[in-house]
This record gives C-alpha cells, sequence and structure tokens, in this order.
C-alpha cells in the first residue's frame, strides 16, 4: 500500500470516529439502551366520583406499557390498567380515567411506564373531587287544624350534611311579601336530618328551608293548608224527632255556607240542611233545627269562602 493510499485510510477511519462520537453525543440512546422518560400531567373531567388522569411517555426507541397510581396519600394504593405506550422515538400523550372515588377527597397520583431496561415514575400530583351537592328532602304538603301546632321534618343529603345549620322560612296568604325567617336555626343530626316545631298558623302557608352559607341551598316550598277548625253540638228541642245543631267556626268566617250531613253505612253522604255562618268575634257560629229521621253518623261541613283557610268538616256525632 503506498504511502497516499494508507494516508486516506487513516483519514477517513478517524472522520468515521469523529462522526459517530457527535452522533452518540447527541442521542445518547444509541450508545445503550434506558429507560422510558415520563411526566405525570392533570386532573381532568373531576366529579364527586371520578377524574381522567393525564401525562406524557418517551417509549426510548423500546416496546413500553405504562400505568397511573392513585390514592387518598402519596402511597396511592390503587392503579390503573396496564395500557401501551409503543415502542417510537416520540413522546406520546396519555389519560386512563379512574372511577369510585369518594367525594370531597383529595387524591394523589403519578404516571408509572416501564421498558426493557426498567421503570420510571412520574412526579407525584393530586385533585379534589367534588362535593355533592345539598339537597332538602320534605314534605310538599301539610295540612293542620286552625290553632294546631306542627312539626316539619325532613333530610338534607349531600356534603356536608351533617350537623348542618338551617332556617325555616316562610310566607303567609296572600304569598305576596317573600319568604321571612321564622323561629329560630336548628341544626341537622349526623344523618342529615331535621326537625322543626312550628307554632299554630292563622292562614294557609308556603315554607321552606334554607342553609345559612352564601349562596343558600334552599329546599322546595312546602304548602300548608290550614282547616278551619269546626266544633258540633245537638240539643233536644220540644218538638219529637227535631234536634238542634250548633257550634263554632275559628277563625271567624261570616257568610259562609254550612250544611248538616248524614252518614250511614251503604248509604251515600247527604245533606240534610244548610245555613250560614253569623260573626261571633274570632269565632263564627251556627245554628238550626233539622228532623232527624234516621240513625247514623252527622257532622257540619263548612266551606271557607276567604281563601285564607280551607274547608273542613266537624267530628262525626252518632245519633240513635
Amino acid at each position: 500500500m503506498s504511502f497516499v493510499t494508507r494516508n486516506i485510510c487513516v483519514l477517513a477511519a478517524t472522520l468515521t470516529a469523529w462522526l459517530l462520537a457527535a452522533l452518540l453525543a447527541a442521542a445518547p440512546g444509541l450508545a445503550a439502551n434506558a429507560t422510558p422518560g415520563v411526566f405525570t400531567g392533570g386532573a381532568s373531567l373531576i366529579t364527586t366520583s371520578s377524574a381522567t388522569l393525564s401525562g406524557s411517555v418517551y417509549p426510548n426507541n423500546q416496546q413500553a406499557t405504562y400505568f397511573f397510581e392513585y390514592g387518598e396519600t402519596a402511597a396511592y394504593g390503587a392503579r390503573t390498567a396496564v395500557a401501551v405506550a409503543g415502542s417510537g422515538k416520540q413522546t406520546i400523550r396519555v389519560s386512563a380515567p379512574v372511577i369510585g372515588l369518594t367525594p370531597f377527597t383529595t387524591y394523589h397520583y403519578r404516571i408509572v411506564a416501564t421498558n426493557a431496561s426498567g421503570t420510571a415514575t412520574g412526579q407525584d400530583n393530586s385533585f379534589v373531587t367534588k362535593k355533592i351537592p345539598l339537597t332538602f328532602s320534605v314534605t310538599r304538603s301539610i295540612h293542620v287544624v286552625y290553632g294546631s301546632p306542627f312539626t316539619v321534618t325532613g333530610t338534607l343529603a349531600g356534603t356536608g350534611s351533617a350537623n348542618h345549620q338551617l332556617v325555616l322560612q316562610a310566607t303567609p296568604f296572600p304569598f305576596l311579601f317573600g319568604f321571612k325567617n321564622i323561629g329560630v336555626p336548628l341544626f341537622t343530626d349526623a344523618t342529615g336530618r331535621f326537625s322543626f316545631p312550628v307554632s299554630p298558623l292563622k292562614t294557609n302557608t308556603q315554607l321552606r328551608l334554607a342553609t345559612l352559607e352564601t349562596p343558600p341551598v334552599h329546599s322546595g316550598v312546602m304548602i300548608v293548608l290550614v282547616a278551619a277548625r269546626v266544633s258540633l253540638h245537638v240539643g233536644h228541642t220540644a218538638r219529637r224527632g227535631w234536634v238542634r245543631f250548633y257550634g263554632t267556626v275559628s277563625p271567624a268566617e261570616p257568610g259562609s255556607p254550612v250544611r248538616i250531613q248524614l252518614a250511614r253505612a251503604g248509604h251515600p253522604l247527604v245533606t240534610l240542611a244548610a245555613t250560614t255562618l253569623k260573626s261571633g268575634g274570632s269565632q263564627s257560629r251556627f245554628s238550626i233545627v233539622v228532623h232527624v229521621r234516621h240513625k247514623g253518623l252527622y257532622r257540619a261541613r263548612v266551606k271557607v269562602l276567604s281563601g285564607a283557610q280551607v274547608s273542613n268538616s266537624s267530628r262525626p256525632l252518632l245519633i240513635r
């Protein structure tokens, strides 16, 4: 081999070695296999019981798989199913859903990826699941007799419903002035149940419950129908077979009609006589003489015309 030829060969070998060294410096993964590159991303689509976790995986030119670890502490304790990230030389974005989470709870998570060279873990991230909204369960219609106290009961459900402070609100007939607090605030029990004692109402009233935070959570509107209180008595008359029915109605409903009715087994309800209520201060009064031909249960039925209360009947009286 000539001197020139030998020098050319040495120069070619030197250039080849230099070029290979440059390539290895630019891409160390070509010199030796390496574990995947990983990055823990954010959490999205967060609900009360689920979320979607995201991240990135660089397979490092080897077949790689990944999963997410998650739990209520940085010790995790749960993981998603293993998924394939491929074997390319490009970073890919990945995600996985997690379900069965506890509402309003902090969860830690990270991505873990593995290839033939080993396993890499991403940094720890966290998110908080959403609260279950507070909702009321209450009776929508309540019937009471004028002058009678009653109780509003129900349940507050959702995150933070236990030992939660509530207030009762009311707007009376004719329902023109909005809701105002009545009574004193009370707390739900450990299961979210509540019980509000209510003093006797004079008129038909709309009620609702409200929480005290801002903005408040309201229950549906409850309709309290206040029935007129009707009493019925029977007095004797000088005429055989005739009796006097008399009684009172509270509150006073002067001019409202009163019917004396008879109920007998196997027969429809029959109206025997009618009159109108007379004014009597805080009460209205009625009195009427009726020819009683049959044994049975007799009652007075009052039709309230004002709209402030609802119609009602007295307790039945047995005439033998």
